[in-house]
């Protein structure tokens, strides 16, 4: 063996070491981070948090949730032959994004009923305020921040904000997706879907910075 394969060989054992002690270092301020943002969420009862660093650092922590499929065939007695907008049944069944996102909101239940348009005014956007963000909210924590921001609302209590109208508007798409039943109809399908799934929630960390 060489003496330049030889050096290629502990340079590479070196940098490894190196990747290792500094993964280490990066999951142990990791941890750190996101047990801070946890006990946040559980103090304001929101689901995402973001720091900020230095020259357009952050750390962004959420609750990713995990939806599980239980009883498919009580799910398709409730939305019948739209239930295809909401699963796809091949070998396995493939929960679309949509139904993940109604199933969490029934699931973990106590969702406020208000519209967004409620949700905003409560806020203290005027209406032509309301119905220009309505138009351009889509359920993405940090676009939905940047929308709030550009009509004047402050970083100060934005997570709360957020939350509560994503609340509302994970409200509306349950509303809309049982829209053909009314009273006791409803109550029993949005009771067959929080039977017929499970949905685990997991912290998740992303580190984002400037090149």
């Amino acid at each position: 063996m060489s003496e330049a394969i030889r050096k290629l060989v502990d340079r590479a054992a070196d940098l490894d070491r190196a990747i290792q002690g500094m993964k280490v270092k990066q999951d142990e301020i990791a941890s750190k981070l996101q047990q801070e943002a946890l006990a946040k969420m559980k103090e304001k009862k929101v689901k995402t948090v973001q720091y900020f660093g230095s020259n357009g650092n952050y750390v962004l922590v959420t609750k990713a949730s995990k939806v599980t499929l239980l009883n498919y065939n009580r799910v398709k007695k409730v939305f019948g032959s739209n239930i295809g907008t909401m699963i796809s049944k091949n070998e396995k069944y493939t929960l679309k994004k949509e139904f993940k996102t109604i199933a969490e909101g029934i699931f973990q239940g106590d969702i406020e009923p208000k519209t967004v348009k409620e949700v905003l005014g409560e806020i203290g956007l005027d209406e032509k305020q309301i119905d220009l963000v309505t138009k351009k909210l889509n359920l993405d924590y940090l676009k939905d921040k940047q929308v709030l921001k550009g009509v004047g609302l402050t970083e100060e209590d934005m997570e709360t904000y957020i939350f509560f109208i994503h609340e509302a508007m994970v409200y509306q798409k349950i509303k809309e997706a049982l829209s053909s039943y009314e009273g006791e109809a409803y109550a029993a399908a949005v009771t067959d879907i929080k039977n017929s799934v499970i949905v685990e929630e997991t912290p998740k960390i992303t580190i984002k910075y400037e090149d």
